[in-house]
C-alpha cells in the first residue's frame, strides 16, 4: 500500500556547533509497505457421502505466516466431485484474514489439497413424494444412490421408484417394500435385491454375484437378468412369465 513516510523527529546534524547551523524543517516523503505473501491451503478432509460437494475443516499456512495476531477467520471448501472416493481435491476460496485492514496486509495464494477422501455411504432412503418416481432425482433420497457412492438403499411400503439412470449402480443391498421398475441402465448387486414388486423394460440390466427375491408381483418385457446368486419369485396373481435369465437357481 502506499504510505506516508514521515520524519520529525530522533535525527541529528553533525555540524561541529550541536546542529544550531542549521534551521531544520522536517518534510515527509511517499513510502510503500508491500502485503506479506500467504500461502494456505486445506488440512485433509474425511467424510460422508451425502450427494453434495460440500466440505468442512481446517486451513493451514504453508508458505509466510501470520502476523501480529493476524487470524484466518473465514473461508469456503468443497471436493471437486460428489462421489465417494481416496485421494479427492478440496479447493479452498474466500479467506478472510482478520488484520484490521480487509485482509489487504497479506498476498494470498490458495492451494488445494489432494488428499482428502469420502467414504461410502452406509445406507440411502428413498424419500420421494407426489408422484415423482424417479431414481436419478436427486430430491428423492436423503442421498442419491448412484454409481459405487452407497452401499444399501431402502425403499418403503407405498413407493414407486424407477431406477432410470443410464449408468450402473453398483449396491450390496436393495430392500423395496414397495415397487422397484429397472428401465435403464445397470443395477448391479454384490449382496440380496428384496423387493415386494419388481418391473423390467427393454434397455436394463440386472446383473452382479447377488440374488433376487419377489415378494408379491413380477413382470419382465425386456432388459436382462443375470445374477450368482438364487432367483425366487412369488407371484400372487396372474401368470408369471419369466424369460431368460442366468442365476445360480430359479
Amino acid at each position: 500500500n502506499n504510505s506516508v513516510l514521515q520524519v520529525n523527529s530522533g535525527y541529528t546534524v553533525n555540524d561541529g556547533n550541536g546542529g544550531n547551523n542549521y534551521s531544520v524543517t522536517a518534510n515527509t516523503a511517499a513510502g510503500t509497505i508491500s502485503p506479506a505473501p500467504l500461502t494456505v491451503r486445506p488440512n485433509d478432509v474425511s467424510r460422508t457421502y451425502d450427494g453434495t460437494t460440500a466440505a468442512t475443516g481446517t486451513v493451514a499456512v504453508t508458505a509466510g505466516s501470520l502476523l501480529g495476531g493476524d487470524t484466518i477467520t473465514g473461508n469456503t471448501l468443497a471436493f471437486s466431485d460428489r462421489n465417494a472416493g481416496t485421494g479427492k481435491t478440496v479447493s479452498i476460496t474466500g479467506v478472510t484474514i482478520s488484520d484490521g485492514n480487509g485482509g489487504n496486509n497479506y498476498s494470498l495464494t490458495q492451494q488445494t489439497n489432494t488428499n482428502s477422501t469420502i467414504t461410502q455411504r452406509a445406507l440411502s432412503t428413498w424419500t420421494g413424494a407426489g408422484g415423482n418416481t424417479l431414481w436419478s432425482n436427486a430430491a428423492n433420497w436423503d442421498a442419491l444412490p448412484d454409481l459405487s457412492n452407497v452401499l444399501a438403499v431402502s425403499i418403503p411400503s407405498g413407493a414407486q421408484v424407477n431406477h432410470d439412470l443410464g449408468t450402473t449402480t453398483n449396491l450390496q443391498t436393495l430392500t423395496s417394500a414397495g415397487i422397484l421398475d429397472l428401465t435403464a441402465g445397470t443395477l448391479s448387486m454384490s449382496g440380496a435385491l428384496n423387493t415386494a414388486v419388481y418391473n423390467q423394460t427393454v434397455g436394463s440390466t440386472l446383473t452382479g454375484s447377488g440374488s433376487l427375491a419377489v415378494s408379491n408381483s413380477f413382470s419382465r418385457t425386456g432388459g436382462s437378468i443375470s445374477l450368482g446368486g438364487a432367483v425366487n419369485i412369488t407371484q400372487a396373481t396372474g401368470n408369471l412369465v419369466v424369460g431368460g435369465m442366468t442365476a445360480a437357481s430359479v
